[in-house]
């Protein structure tokens, strides 16, 4: 037997087969990517109800089944907590509905159940003087997480999104939590650093244990551009196509994991895929969230 042939026959149908896979793979990939015709249709009409993308945001083109994310409630350690972010002053606590909440003469933090959220205020400003003597971008970048990572008593394990410097000159920054990929919009830490340094802080977070259940399909990013159009249409931001009275942006669009019935008890619960639209309107960032499955509005926030 001629070894060579038969390696040399090994090795072409091996390399038939890679080939043939990498076909597969791309006719999937384009199964799920959004079609040039139908996009430049959903610009166009963006553009009559005066709705535009920003620079450096864009549609997104994938929508392949997705799968959805295992969460459940982080229980805080709110005694070490509260004890590194007062350090020795007194406090007193208030209970309401809203959560509980501690307050000292210069400080208060509140926790929120329904979200799991921390809400850190110091007023007069939490700085080091490292910050104070360069307040950079970079400066209260590096401030922020070293003062989440000290009040959390560990890694906030977060990836910074987005550092916006106000017209005032503080800064706004805003880290999500990541899971195969994809930001955790209730696994978030958004921080307001002025010229004193840290006034404001909000935490929220959520164990992951891992994706659930079979991939399903979601919507497209036009049909997604469509349900936030009629939300922002049954709401009067606009009143119909060629109104240009109002100029509106999206400054960004991504496609996310997002608990809806965030809760501080019970057990686990899934995560659906959204959308979420970065929107600004009358120079007001809000946030409008999407349910990828359904292509149904959850809510709205403001940017904070």
């Amino acid at each position: 037997m001629n070894t060579n042939s038969v390696k040399n026959i090994l090795i072409g149908m091996f390399l038939i087969i890679i080939i043939v896979l990498g076909v597969l793979i791309f006719i999937g990939e384009q199964r799920f990517a959004l079609p040039p015709a139908r996009e430049a249709a959903i610009h166009t009409l963006m553009e009559r109800s005066g709705i535009s993308f920003t620079v450096q945001a864009e549609i997104t083109r994938s929508f392949r089944p997705m799968r959805q994310l295992l969460m459940h409630p982080y229980q805080f350690d709110l005694n070490s907590i509260t004890a590194r972010f007062f350090g020795g002053d007194e406090y007193s606590i208030i209970e309401d509905a809203f959560g509980v909440t501690f307050i000292s003469d210069e400080k208060h933090l509140t926790f929120v159940p329904n979200g799991n959220i921390l809400i850190f205020v110091i007023p007069l400003g939490y700085a080091t003087p490292e910050f104070l003597a360069a307040p950079t971008m970079a400066s209260a970048q590096a401030l922020a997480t070293q003062y989440a990572q000290y009040l959390m008593g560990q890694n906030i394990n977060m990836t910074l999104h987005s550092a916006e410097l106000g017209r005032g000159g503080d800064y706004t920054l805003t880290y999500f939590g990541t899971f195969g990929g994809y930001d955790i919009l209730n696994n978030r830490l958004m921080v307001r650093i002025t010229d004193r340094g840290i006034t404001r802080m909000e935490f929220s977070y959520f164990h992951v244990e891992g994706f659930s259940g079979a991939q399903v399909d979601i919507y497209s990013g036009d049909e997604a551009i469509l349900a936030l159009m009629n939300q922002l249409r049954q709401t009067g931001v606009i009143a119909g196509f060629n109104d240009s009275s109002a100029r509106i942006e999206i400054d960004d669009m991504r496609l996310i994991y997002y608990l809806e019935n965030a809760q501080a008890v019970g057990q686990g619960q899934p995560a659906n895929p959204g959308y979420v639209f970065t929107v600004i309107i009358d120079q007001t960032r809000f946030n409008y969230i999407f349910n990828a499955y359904t292509n149904s509005f959850i809510r709205y926030e403001v940017v904070r």
